[in-house]
């Protein structure tokens, strides 16, 4: 269950949220965000508006040698904008087809400073962010 009912201290700061997601069988929500998304997209839930002390950023992942490209995504998204959340950036779809890479190492290189500054109206961020080390390819060894 989820539940964000504080609201931040000082009132003008909010709760960060970073959802990744892809998209299975027919459009469908992985296994382990189905409960989750049902849950966003019930019409009850729009009253409690629960995401209103909420900034979010959703990375989300598909192919679109698929019919429907990022939909989960694209779903979470928008219900999260629609219950209260504050977007702190459009929704990055990733490409399976064309090399996810292309959108999520630039994602995942800047988007805790963009939410932090939607969550505190700063850029300034405690602690340090450390880029995961790269893998280089692995080389054939001469026979």
């Amino acid at each position: 269950r989820i539940r964000i009912e504080t609201e931040p201290q000082p009132s003008s700061t909010k709760h960060g949220v970073i959802i990744v997601c892809s998209t299975t069988g027919n459009a469908d929500a992985p296994e382990n965000s189905d409960r989750f998304v049902r849950w966003l997209k019930r019409k009850s839930t729009d009253a409690t508006q629960p995401f209103k002390h909420c900034a979010y950023a959703v990375l989300a992942l598909g192919d679109t040698n698929y019919d429907v490209f990022c939909a989960t995504g694209k779903t979470i998204d928008k219900r999260m904008k629609e219950l209260g959340g504050t977007r702190c950036c459009p929704v990055a779809l990733a490409d399976e087809a064309t090399g996810l890479e292309e959108v999520v190492d630039p994602w995942t290189g800047n988007i805790i400073q963009k939410l932090a500054a939607e969550c505190n109206g700063s850029t300034r961020i405690q602690g340090t962010v450390t880029p995961p080390p790269t893998v280089a390819a692995p080389v054939a060894a001469p026979v």
